[in-house]
């Protein structure tokens, strides 16, 4: 009977879990882009490179003027796939993707610093319910992928995987 109570229990947990990634990744998703100006500079850069005039953000001028070369080449495969028309989307939906990862995230690490698991949701759910957060994604800048590598190395470096984290606070630089 125990045993039972607790298999019903950490299902509820995962459930909950689940669905607080599910309404990050839904709430963001959902709502229209609402793309901030350096925004653009950034799907100028992917749209070049798409096309096979480099990492330029006009052909023949090798001058990088993007802030996050990392991001833009994860928009590099929505311009090709979409066109630079389908950036903005793209780039909210991957941007709704990665604050799912950063839920999953916080949970690990508040659950690492001994949180009870309801907690641990309750820390996830703040920040899928977070407006800042919410806006930043819809707003299609790398700020949720920048907030996700950050937490990513943090939880790395917790578990004591520091060569790993190091890679990823690498790529939160770029």
């Amino acid at each position: 009977m125990w045993r039972e109570r607790a298999d019903r229990h950490r299902l509820f947990l995962g459930l909950g879990l689940a669905v607080t990634v599910a309404g990050a990744v839904y709430l963001r998703a959902a709502h229209p882009p609402e793309i901030v100006d350096d925004a653009y500079i950034t799907f100028r850069y992917a749209k070049h490179l798409a096309a096979g005039e480099g990492f330029v953000y006009n052909p023949g001028e090798r001058v990088l003027g993007t802030s996050s070369p990392f991001y833009t080449l994860l928009l590099t495969p929505g311009a090709l796939l979409f066109g630079p028309e389908g950036l903005p989307r793209w780039a909210t939906s991957l941007n709704a993707l990665v604050d799912g990862a950063a839920v999953l995230l916080l949970f690990a690490i508040a659950r690492h610093f001994g949180a009870r698991p309801l907690a641990a949701v309750g820390v996830a759910l703040l920040y899928a319910l977070s407006d800042e957060s919410a806006i930043f994604a819809i707003g299609g800048m790398e700020t949720s992928l920048y907030v996700t590598l950050l937490l990513g190395a943090s939880y790395l470096v917790l578990r004591r995987r520091i060569a790993i984290a190091g890679l990823i606070a690498a790529l939160a630089a770029l």
